[in-house]
């Protein structure tokens, strides 16, 4: 069974007693202890395993990335942390149900929650799906000038969806930070990769709740290896300025994730000095692989930003709330921001990345000769 297998499999066991616990309290306010310990009992089973990107990102100490006890890949890390934010936020709405820490008794944000674990399980089987993992190989070209014209559009129609996607998340994601502490962004960005603590409550539900979100926010800061924290902060501190002057998001994150680098190295490129059909053609391929590949992502990454504004909303409907919990949240939104800008620019190539995946620039060189 693959990761994000598990990861379905676990968040629909967290959804199918969430919503055993919602149809019970809509008949009966009064809470069945053994619908609540089921419901305890598989939220803890979702979270007992270390999340892929703590087994395989650091972003606190000097060394940067550790090596991982198994393979991880950012896509795997990415589904977890969507995960572990969806169960925090269907336990939270669970305490919201009961009327958890004095609040007045709501079911809405559970039956709400329920359908966002539906959605989020949803996401990830798709993730995971034949199709989406690999494209079977297109016809070959006739020489190798057709073949480095046919390699050039992918290249272009791949660097436009990397940044029209990078674009939607990184928008959504500062707009909604913007709105929570519209003045004090920069010292958010310089806490970037830092810890976020939610507070200490006295019920079971949101006090299970919340270390989950915590700990989802955790493993989402550590995506971001330490040798790239500054250049991060830099990136988010001129996309969100760029931003607020009014520029094109598409424009500035194609800017930030280095998109026209790659078109340079691409447009110089003489079609007899390729190593020849195949690896043009092969290379073309993979320009498709990996523009499915970072949509999907994107898709993760949305979902995130959705669960931690979800998250953020639900602990402030309790009397005993987190003090200045619009900036955690804004600031929670950023380390998105920083994360997306350095997946992008992994996937571009168009400057020194993290390493997460091999990168459109490199694919397109190889085809050429060793990069």
């Amino acid at each position: 069974m693959t990761t994000t297998q598990s990861l379905a499999g676990s968040t629909r066991s967290v959804a199918r007693e969430a919503r055993l616990l919602l149809r019970s309290l809509e008949e009966d306010p009064v809470p069945d202890p053994q619908l609540v310990e089921r419901l305890e009992a598989a939220a803890a089973a979702r979270t007992e395993q270390a999340t892929g990107a703590e087994r395989g990102f650091d972003a606190t100490g000097d060394a940067g990335p550790r090596a991982p006890a198994e393979p991880v890949t950012v896509d795997d890390a990415l589904a977890e942390v969507l995960a572990d934010l969806s169960v925090g936020q269907a336990l939270l709405a669970a305490g919201a149900a009961v009327g958890a820490e004095g609040a007045p008794r709501d079911t809405a944000p559970l039956h709400d929650a329920v359908g966002a674990l539906d959605d989020v399980a949803t996401v990830l089987d798709t993730a995971d799906a034949p199709a989406a993992r690999g494209f079977a190989a297109s016809e070959p070209s006739a020489d190798v000038g057709a073949a480095t014209d046919r390699l050039r559009r992918e290249l272009d129609t791949t660097l436009d969806a990397v940044t029209a996607s990078a674009a939607s998340v990184m928008s959504d994601a500062v707009t909604k930070a913007l709105e929570r502490a519209p003045g004090g962004v920069d010292d958010l960005i310089k806490n970037i990769g830092g810890k976020t603590r939610l507070g200490e409550y006295a019920h079971r539900f949101v006090k299970l709740g919340a270390q989950i979100v915590e700990k989802a926010l955790a493993a989402l800061a550590r995506l971001i290896p330490a040798s790239f924290l500054a250049s991060a902060r830099d990136d988010v501190r001129g996309l969100v300025h760029r931003l607020q002057d009014g520029e094109a998001a598409p424009a500035v994150v194609g800017w930030v994730i280095a998109v026209d680098p790659v078109r340079e190295a691409a447009a110089g490129l003489a079609p007899e000095a390729a190593l020849g059909v195949d690896g043009v053609d092969r290379a073309t391929d993979a320009l498709r692989a990996i523009r499915a590949q970072f949509q999907r992502l994107a898709k993760v990454l949305s979902g995130i930003v959705a669960a931690i504004v979800g998250a953020a909303g639900l602990l402030s409907f309790f009397s005993v709330t987190v003090p200045h919990l619009a900036v955690l949240t804004a600031g929670a939104l950023l380390v998105v921001v920083a994360a997306a800008v350095l997946i992008a620019v992994d996937f571009t190539d168009g400057r020194p990345g993290p390493g997460f995946v091999t990168g459109a620039r490199t694919v397109v060189l190889r085809a050429w000769g060793p990069v």
